[in-house]
């Protein structure tokens, strides 16, 4: 009994960070929009570009300029980004960041996964991920709600991870074993 209430506790501890994860933005199944936007060398890409030949993990962080957490985060992916090339994936972020501020972070911190500039927030908007704790009118309307969506080559919703609280972020590792878990 005391072996089964401590795997209990653990696996509490382990997944409480996710329980509470949020609903935005397509649902699994679901066909994103169209990706297109500056990478972090001003060249234009495109979902079919961005795609491995097993999927896209499409990371949407707040800012690699000022966020911390957004920074850790991408740092962290950035560690495991060659076991998600092994896996046949690759991985993107999208950011609210101009081009400049995202080579900046990405030659300080030797990020080889292409950081895409969604400086309008139209890709945010799309996707439907718009952080509702900042309204229009406010200076953050516009910023995502952190999501990571694991899309299929032809951009369907396998998988996603998210949290409301954009001080929670799913851990490097997370990423690696969901890839795992999909057919």
């Amino acid at each position: 009994m005391r072996l089964l209430a401590g795997l209990a506790a653990a696996a509490a501890l382990i997944f409480t960070p996710f329980a509470n994860a949020h609903d935005m933005g397509p649902a699994v199944g679901a066909t994103v929009p169209a990706v297109a936007a500056q990478d972090q060398a001003g060249a234009q890409r495109t979902f079919a570009q961005l795609t491995g030949r097993n999927g896209l993990v499409l990371v949407f962080t707040r800012s690699a300029d000022w966020c911390p957490y957004c920074q850790a985060q991408l740092i962290g992916l950035e560690s495991v980004r060659g076991e998600i090339e092994q896996r046949g994936w690759r991985l993107a972020s999208v950011s609210t960041d101009d081009v400049a501020k995202l080579a900046r972070f990405s030659q300080m911190r030797a990020i080889g996964f292409p950081m895409l500039s969604d400086a309008p927030s139209r890709l945010v908007r799309a996707f439907d991920i718009v952080d509702p704790a900042y309204p229009p009118g406010h200076a953050r309307h516009g910023l995502p709600v952190p999501t990571i969506f694991f899309l299929s080559p032809q951009g369907e919703v396998l998988a996603r991870l998210g949290e409301a609280d954009y001080r929670v972020r799913p851990a490097p590792t997370l990423v690696v074993s969901t890839i795992d878990g999909l057919p």
